[in-house]
């Protein structure tokens, strides 16, 4: 492997430290490697010491200005032209004095013309050598100017350039080391954010790699691909990220996008991040629904004749079309198509040339599926238009942006009548059957979540100022059973609640249960309305408010006439016995005379266990096809507010994020004060039932399916003040 880099200039006399990041260019090296550098000698510029040089010995300042060698044969022969000057001249006074001292016509004539002849020649000389001078300052500012005009890449492909090189001793290196510790953070949003791509629609998958590992992750190549690899649907192409150091996160981003041709189905996208010495993440999938086309579909839903006011003229103002008058048109059309429209254009014509128009052409922004729009236009027939059954025949055609849908087809307008009544169309969107089935994640690794939104740490429980010293609690949550699967996190539910019944429901006195401790003879012992009930002995009537939380299994029988909570040491094939009946828990705390009764329920009744994302529901009764048959024997009794955690048929889940039931994590966000929709500094029964509702539902759709709370009481009470 061969790699280059230019690393710039170094002045004489100078040092520069060459840094190289191995690991941040992403190479993977495991060998013994040396550096060799190749460097272009820059010329010494000098302008000043070039000119005095040159003054000196012509030739000799060359190198000065740029050039690669001095030229001193040029000072050689600017001297030689001086001595040359000087020699002559010394002639030339020679023969002039012989010239003085003759008395020879003959002879003096000789002498004057060798004087004469000898200064003409020092003059030349002293031309020459000064020529010489001229032309090697010349020739210094043309090679000052050209060289400092000269990039790098001219000079290294000019004659004038010299290479220096220099080769480092060999040595083993490695990046090579600790291995990292991979975890994804996974989200996929579209364009109109309901989790479902629509043909023509864009999405974004968006990975977060975060390094919880002691070493760094190199070279990683992030990739996502679709099952179904088909043309309608697109993807970005993979990723590499170079490094993740220990404790840091780097994001990549993947447009999905889609066009008009797109098939409703599901997609499933297989999620890839491969590192460079192995050390890859389990796959992941996003599992994605996809919703064809919905074409547009036009249709004249009525029309109304306006016969008086600004722009008419009428025979008779009776809301009736006569001949000879004019009137305004209000045409109402319709979209009874799944699909919006938009970029409309439409034109109204007549058959008969007697039937004058204005206004009869236009354009629409834009119409939702089921939505109308009302067309204003004037119309004028005259009396001879030609009429059958008395009615104006007339033409409308409503075009789209996608050219798709087409209408273009007549419609009528009756002479002396009143308009009939408007033919509107219930659209109901077809989509809305997917919704239980929109994007999810799926793996089998734990080191993954999806992005739920910005979390709370429920842990930390803020203090309100209600107080309810005649309240009492029971917390119950039971994750581990001797006979049954585990139920996720449901011991983590009652530890974190007991705090939110004293500090902020304001209830001193809470019997909290986890496990092993919530046998079914302790059930029996809390719950009973007998005298000596660790409830009903403490109980004062129309006075005693009593709050009840349980978070674990629910178990219905095998009619599905009965459902049970069912406590650590339960038994499935004796539920009569060995579990807590609903509705002997609806009738003995009915029973107590408390002034009011408030149930939170994380748990559901479908049969199965709460799954979440890293752990799979199981069958806890091995029985398929029970219908629950709820009861809810409290809905009529004002003294109980219920929140149930989802509905008989669905199943609650686990939420990994927060180590807690899904339901649980929201009633507690809820109660921190996010509930409080009106900003009012109080918490009601229908503020808390709202959020917890609503955050579920989104929630549970992007985990393992739809979870649907549900709610029994008065919304208008005031649970929690801050």
């Amino acid at each position: 492997m061969k790699l280059q880099k230019q690393i710039g200039t170094i002045k004489s006399g100078l040092d520069k430290q060459i840094i190289w990041n191995i690991k941040k260019d992403g190479l993977l090296i495991d060998e013994s490697i040396f550096f060799k550098v190749y460097a272009l000698k820059l010329p010494n510029k000098n302008l000043s010491k070039s000119l005095l040089y040159s003054t000196l010995l012509p030739g000799l300042g060359n190198k000065q200005a740029g050039a690669k060698n001095n030229t001193v044969l040029l000072g050689v022969a600017g001297y030689s032209a001086i001595i040359g000057s000087i020699l002559f001249n010394q002639s030339s006074k020679d023969f002039t004095q012989k010239y003085l001292n003759s008395f020879d016509d003959v002879e003096s004539e000789a002498h004057f013309n060798k004087a004469e002849k000898f200064a003409n020649y020092s003059f030349i000389s002293a031309g020459v050598a000064a020529g010489i001078w001229a032309i090697n300052y010349a020739i210094v500012g043309s090679r000052y100017a050209k060289t400092k005009k000269m990039t790098k890449e001219k000079l290294l492909n000019s004659k004038e350039a010299i290479i220096i090189s220099a080769k480092s001793a060999s040595k083993t290196v490695s990046t090579r080391g600790v291995p990292p510790g991979l975890f994804a953070d996974l989200s996929f949003i579209d364009a109109n954010k309901n989790d479902i791509l629509e043909a023509g629609e864009q999405g974004e998958l968006i990975v977060k790699i975060a390094n919880h590992g002691k070493g760094d992750a190199l070279n990683l190549e992030i990739s996502v691909k679709d099952s179904m690899a088909v043309s309608n649907i697109q993807v970005s192409a993979k990723q590499i990220v170079n490094i993740i150091k220990p404790g840091e996160t780097e994001t990549v981003k993947f447009a999905i996008t889609t066009n008009t041709e797109l098939e409703t189905g599901k997609h499933k996208f297989e999620i890839l991040v491969k590192e460079g010495y192995g050390f890859d993440m389990d796959p992941m999938y996003l599992q994605l629904p996809t919703f064809a086309f919905q074409k547009p579909k036009f249709a004249v839903s009525g029309y109304e004749i306006v016969d008086f006011g600004e722009g008419t003229s009428a025979v008779k103002q009776d809301g009736q079309l006569q001949l000879g008058e004019m009137a305004l048109v209000r045409l109402t059309i319709q979209n009874i198509g799944q699909g919006a429209a938009e970029d409309i254009n439409f034109g109204i014509t007549a058959f008969d040339p007697n039937i004058f128009m204005e206004n009869n052409t236009g354009k629409l922004t834009k119409l939702q599926s089921g939505e109308l729009q009302t067309l204003v236009f004037t119309i004028v027939p005259n009396k001879r238009v030609q009429i059958t059954d008395n009615k104006l025949k007339l033409n409308i055609k409503i075009t789209e942006q996608t050219g798709k849908s087409t209408f273009n087809e007549p419609f009528y307008i009756t002479l002396n009548q009143k308009a009939p009544e408007q033919t509107i169309v219930n659209v109901y969107a077809d989509i809305n059957s997917l919704q239980k089935n929109i994007a999810t994640f799926v793996t089998d690794s734990k080191k993954f979540s999806t992005k739920i939104g910005d979390l709370t740490d429920i842990k930390t429980v803020p203090q309100s100022v209600t107080k309810r010293p005649n309240a009492l609690g029971v917390v119950i949550g039971i994750g581990k059973y001797e006979n049954m699967a585990p139920a996720p996190y449901a011991d983590n539910d009652a530890i974190i609640m007991k705090d939110y019944f004293k500090k902020v429901l304001g209830i001193e006195n809470v019997i909290t249960l986890t496990n092993q401790e919530a046998s079914i003879s302790r059930f029996k012992r809390i719950f009973t309305n007998a005298g000596y009930g660790e409830i009903s002995k403490n109980v004062i009537t129309d006075s005693t408010e009593i709050f009840v939380f349980y978070s674990g299994h629910g178990i219905p029988d095998k009619t599905g006439d009965n459902t049970y909570l069912f406590p650590n040491d339960g038994v499935t094939e004796d539920l009569s016995e060995f579990a807590y009946n609903i509705e002997t828990l609806y009738n003995n705390l009915n029973n107590m005379g408390a002034k009011n009764v408030t149930i939170f329920m994380d748990a559901c009744f479908s049969g199965f266990s709460k799954p979440t994302q890293r752990i799979s529901a199981e069958n806890l009764i091995a029985q398929k096809g029970i219908k629950v048959k709820p009861k809810n024997l409290w809905r009529n009794n004002p003294k109980f507010t219920v929140y149930a955690s989802s509905t008989a048929e669905e199943t609650s889940l686990g939420f990994d994020v927060s180590e807690t039931g899904l339901f649980t994590y929201y009633l507690c966000e809820g109660l921190t004060g996010k509930a409080d929709t009106n900003l009012d500094k109080k918490i009601t029964s229908g503020e808390l039932r709202d959020y917890v509702a609503k955050k579920v539902k989104e929630t549970s759709v992007k985990i393992s399916g739809l979870q649907t709370p549900e709610f029994i009481g008065n919304e208008n009470r005031v649970l929690v003040e801050y």
